[in-house]
């Protein structure tokens, strides 16, 4: 099952996503989403699952949490919005007693991923604002590949 990754809308959604999104099966976002009607717009490709980020206020706050875990395809995967590291975020997972395959972050505009202590740590960038591209940035996850590797793709 392949399912996309985003974060760091912003309030914006650009119209390529329909199409690199054409095909997945869900959507998770990482935070900072900017408004309701970015989640209603993907919501038209498929589920979306998301967590509100640091700049995101009423209503965002209220409608999603600012931690998840959602299991899918035999894939336990976190979104958290700012993990700082994994080595921190690690040790919040553990004092909270949560077993995960994926943790799906944002907030540093940085595309890119690490496995850590056999979990894959996942930021998809921003699909506005990118900080190390000229384009804004999403990934795509195949839960059934192994091993896990998610495939960056720039939106142009």
């Amino acid at each position: 099952m392949k399912v996309g990754v985003i974060a760091d809308t912003h309030g914006v959604l650009p119209e390529a996503i329909f199409d690199i999104f054409n095909g997945v099966k869900h959507i998770f976002h990482a935070g900072d989403i900017g408004g309701p009607e970015v989640i209603q717009g993907l919501e038209i490709i498929c589920p979306v699952h998301a967590v509100y980020g640091n700049v995101d206020s009423w209503p965002v706050t209220i409608y999603y949490p600012k931690i998840l875990v959602q299991e899918l395809d035999g894939k336990k995967i976190c979104v958290f919005h700012d993990i700082v590291k994994p080595k921190y975020f690690s040790y919040q997972l553990f004092k909270k007693n949560i077993d995960t395959d994926v943790v799906i972050s944002g907030h540093t505009h940085v595309a890119g991923y690490e496995l850590y202590r056999d979990v894959l740590y996942i930021n998809p960038g921003s699909a506005s604002k990118s900080r190390d591209r000229k384009w804004g940035t999403v990934m795509i996850l195949d839960l059934v590949k192994n091993p896990l590797v998610p495939e960056i793709i720039e939106i142009k």
